[in-house]
């Protein structure tokens, strides 16, 4: 028997690599419909709703039914869920009187378990990391394909850009620095090998991003960053306010 026939009779292809990618493939799958079941449970349940209504209540935001969204898992792809929408009133501006009062709805339930624009923090993570770490945007995106994450370079930017808005947000209420002085000592490792490429032009807004965001992942803080970033949220709960988030869904 030829090697081949011996290793397809076990794996059913005769290409090792190609066996481990559909495992994976499988395995994932499998893992998204349990994290997608498990979720829309959770947002459907009684007492989740509860919690979600009273605080709604407390801040101006009326329960206004469910909406089928999709949202984006850690593999990049889109998930649909039926998720619960509240409906948080404009102010009244003087001297209008508009026949219909519009409003803003706003995921909560999703937002309080920091999936913040349709966006989960396992996929947040993974893709600011690849973003700061890559030489650019471009490269980022295809070693992403690479890792089987479905990604595209604009979608890439937006959840980088949402992110360290979200991120400055998080330094600035807990009076953190967000500058550049802290790090000047390593001002090449984080500064130039990612932002002073060949060709590369940045407006200020987004270089201090990248830097910002470059940071974190070099000096291992990011996972603990997310946290931090989701519990800005948790904080709106507990003080019984809604503001509206840089990155809200």
């Amino acid at each position: 028997m030829a090697v081949a026939d011996a290793v397809t009779e076990i794996l059913g292809t005769d290409n090792f690599a190609d066996y481990e990618r559909s495992v994976y493939e499988s395995y994932q799958k499998k893992a998204e419909r349990e994290i997608i079941n498990t979720l829309n449970s959770l947002l459907s349940s009684e007492a989740f709703l509860v919690i979600l209504k009273a605080w709604g209540a407390k801040c101006g935001c009326k329960s206004h039914g469910f909406r089928d969204i999709s949202i984006r898992l850690k593999s990049g792809r889109k998930r649909k869920i039926h998720s619960p929408v509240f409906l948080k009133a404009k102010p009244k501006k003087r001297g209008r009187n508009p026949k219909r009062q519009k409003g803003r709805l706003r995921h909560l339930g999703l937002e309080l378990l920091g999936i913040i624009k349709k966006v989960t923090p396992a996929l947040v993570e993974i893709c600011v990391s690849m973003a700061v770490l890559c030489p650019s945007f471009d490269v980022a995106t295809n070693d992403l394909q690479c890792l089987g994450i479905e990604m595209n370079q604009n979608l890439l930017q937006n959840i980088t850009r949402r992110f360290a808005e979200f991120q400055y947000k998080a330094f600035q209420d807990s009076g953190l620095p967000t500058g550049s002085g802290s790090i000047e000592s390593a001002i090449r490792r984080v500064i130039n090998l990612r932002v002073k490429g060949t060709g590369m032009f940045w407006k200020k807004a987004n270089a201090e991003n990248v830097i910002f965001l470059r940071s974190l992942v070099l000096t291992g803080k990011l996972r603990n960053a997310c946290r931090k970033a989701c519990g800005i949220v948790e904080k709106m709960f507990h003080n019984d306010i809604i503001e509206d988030l840089p990155m809200a869904a």
